[in-house]
């Protein structure tokens, strides 16, 4: 583990790739050397990732990600006050390289096999925690699952910091 993290090689094993099940869809890069952990502090970080295009395809924006890359996600869970303090995810340091989409005729096929892949990305995260879950011994099922998310969820905090957007012109022929 990096930077000295006092966690066992096995929680951060299972964390590793619990963290890459759920966010595969997004980004790539998670592994033990981009992983720093203090569970008991509730403190993960995440370095050096590279954002994959496809994960901004679904904001139906009017141009192609070329590349991207974030340099840190930061998620901090407050275990103690976990009911009266959010959890906090910031994610910093994110450039992303943008060009002109294609100008070719509106393609609905292509569009729906787009869509799809998104709302497939996001079930593959869903199972992936569900299936952790019941892995775990008195984990309660996917119903325990539910409750918990839902709960965490109301509070929950996002955080993006140092943004770089650059958009290339489309080259003159």
């Amino acid at each position: 583990a990096r930077r000295g993290s006092r966690e066992p090689a096995a929680i951060m094993s299972w964390l590793t790739g619990l963290l890459d099940k759920v966010l595969n869809p997004f980004l790539t890069g998670i592994n033990s050397e981009t992983l720093s952990l203090s569970l008991w502090d509730g403190e993960v970080t995440l370095r050096a990732l590279e954002l994959r295009p496809e994960a901004l395809e679904g904001f139906g924006l009017p141009v192609k990600v070329l590349g991207a890359y974030v340099g840190e996600v930061h998620i901090s869970v407050p275990w103690r006050s976990l009911g009266s303090k959010p959890i906090s995810v910031r994610i910093d340091k994110v450039f992303v390289l943008v060009g002109p989409a294609s100008t070719g005729p509106y393609d609905e096929a292509a569009e729906k096999k787009q869509e799809q892949a998104s709302k497939d990305a996001q079930l593959t995260g869903w199972e992936a925690l569900q299936d952790q879950a019941a892995k775990q011994p008195g984990g309660g099922g996917p119903k325990a699952v539910e409750r918990m998310i839902l709960a965490l969820a109301q509070k929950f905090e996002v955080q993006l910091t140092n943004v770089h957007l650059q958009v290339l012109e489309q080259p003159e022929a």
